[in-house]
């Protein structure tokens, strides 16, 4: 829609100059201007060199059809090569080469305008796709703002439950002071928060039942990992991630100032506890085993599903 309103407020803009250079210079702008023919002496009758530029274009289309581009790259060298197509087409046919320079101008953008409405859809749905199959990213903290001083910052909170009436708030001591002080729920399962640049930083490992890792967090770095995690999805300030069994095992959001944390922790003897929003606020803490899945206590996905398609989107 957006690409829409944009075109739209382009074609004003355009309009705009148009009736601003008829009022100056009338006999120049008029209708009949648009469509009288210049006679044009070819000099290359038969059109080798168009025929020439069209294979290279036709072979740059094609580069940047298998080449491993990101999705953005690909698509702006796609649009590029038909910039390029239309420019060869106006060459070659003498019939719309003769037409005034403004009058192919303005059907090259006319064209090129259609070309971006009708492939938009299929380009941000290759987008969304490439953004989706990630296997690691990074949190911002919260926060756009970088503090570039050396102030030490309060301790982020970590909250555990509904967001809106979280409970079980647990203060992380300063880690400056000592950095092995976090939260831990075993051995090898530990959450721990660290003020940071952008906010809030957290590190934690998520396995499933069987000990296998499903994901890891170190400093705002994330990585899943596709044999155990079915699914994820995440913003630059969330993350969401789904086991092979497809129920929430992580549900984090980071904030400036603290980190909403909701998850399954299990160890490599399988010891686990979930804690996960209650029904009316607060948090549950469930404790799990090999034969005590609770599966009627499971966290409420906060995205939409697939990510595939739905790439960032919260289901609300």
């Amino acid at each position: 829609m957006s690409t829409v309103y944009g075109l739209l407020l382009l074609a004003e803009a355009v309009c705009a100059q148009y009736a601003w250079a008829y009022t100056m210079h009338p006999e120049n702008h008029s209708l009949r201007s648009w469509f009288v023919c210049s006679p044009r002496n070819p000099s290359d009758p038969k059109k080798l060199k168009e025929l020439k530029g069209f294979l290279v274009d036709l072979l740059l289309a094609a580069f940047f059809g298998v080449a491993p581009f990101p999705v953005i790259v690909k698509w702006i060298g796609w649009f590029v090569c038909f910039c390029m197509f239309l420019i060869i087409v106006q060459s070659a046919i003498d019939s719309i080469y003769e037409r005034p320079l403004k009058t192919r101008l303005l059907g090259g953008a006319v064209l090129a305008a259609i070309f971006i409405a009708s492939f938009w859809p299929s380009a941000r749905a290759m987008w969304i796709e490439e953004k989706s199959a990630v296997l690691s990213g990074d949190l911002l903290g919260g926060t756009s703002q970088v503090f570039t001083d050396n102030i030490p910052r309060m301790i982020p909170t970590l909250e555990m439950g509904d967001e809106q009436k979280p409970t079980g708030l647990i203060k992380i001591p300063n880690v400056e002071q000592d950095r092995n002080l976090y939260f831990k729920f075993f051995p090898d399962s530990v959450v721990k928060l660290e003020p940071g640049k952008r906010g809030s930083i957290i590190s934690t490992t998520v396995r499933d039942r069987f000990g296998n890792k499903v994901v890891e967090i170190e400093k705002n770095h994330w990585k899943v990992y596709p044999p155990y995690c079915s699914d994820k999805n995440y913003t630059d300030s969330a993350l969401e991630v789904l086991d092979n069994s497809g129920h929430v095992v992580l549900q984090l959001k980071i904030f400036a100032d603290r980190a909403l944390v909701n998850a399954e922790w299990w160890d490599n003897e399988g010891h686990g506890v979930r804690i996960g929003p209650f029904p009316g606020g607060g948090s549950r803490v469930t404790s799990l085993g090999p034969m005590v899945q609770r599966n009627e206590w499971l966290i409420k996905p906060m995205f939409k599903y697939p990510s595939s398609e739905h790439w960032s989107e919260f289901d609300n």
